[in-house]
């Protein structure tokens, strides 16, 4: 596609090749996956027309090239991999504009979050669980739920005393 634009104020327009809706969404994803609905906004928001914008974004899903059920389990499966829980990766992939039943799917597809946060525990968690444990825990997302099943103390009660209210030590 060919546009018009001025070199300079008061200087003759000329030919420069401009991209297109598609063309620039391209770009973008070659440098990281992106969910429908933020190409669809980045698109509209630099000046593409929303019948240039729905042509790229159902080209680019009949493509292959944009595919949020599977952006949205790769990402939540990198996340859980590094320790995070549900709440976080619930967090992360919805400021991707994922939908809820793209979230909820994703979320299905993890191990529960219970052998998660007991995995993370084992390899990076504090020396001495009890308030430390719980604290990291919440942290990084992990539901007040899954903290009690996997450190046997609630939130408010947690403090140094193991679940049969012993030293942890």
């Amino acid at each position: 596609m060919i546009g018009w634009r001025p070199i300079a104020s008061g200087a003759m327009a000329r030919p420069v090749p401009s991209l297109s809706a598609f063309d620039v969404a391209c770009r973008w994803l070659a440098r990281t996956p992106r969910s429908v609905a933020e190409i669809a906004a980045r698109l509209g928001e630099i000046g593409f027309s929303p019948r240039a914008v729905q042509d790229a974004v159902t080209r680019l899903v009949h493509l292959g090239f944009v595919d949020d059920d599977a952006l949205a389990r790769s990402r939540a499966t990198t996340l859980a991999a590094r320790g995070y829980g549900d709440l976080w990766i619930e967090r992360d992939l919805g400021r991707r504009s994922l939908g809820d039943e793209v979230v909820a799917r994703a979320l299905e597809s993890l191990p529960a979050e219970t052998e998660r946060a007991r995995a993370w525990l084992a390899r990076a968690g504090p020396r001495r669980p009890g308030r430390a444990a719980w604290g990291a825990l919440s942290r990084r997302g992990f539901a007040p739920e899954t903290l009690e099943d996997v450190l046997g103390v609630a939130g408010d009660d947690a403090d140094d005393a193991g679940p049969d209210g012993g030293s942890w030590d």
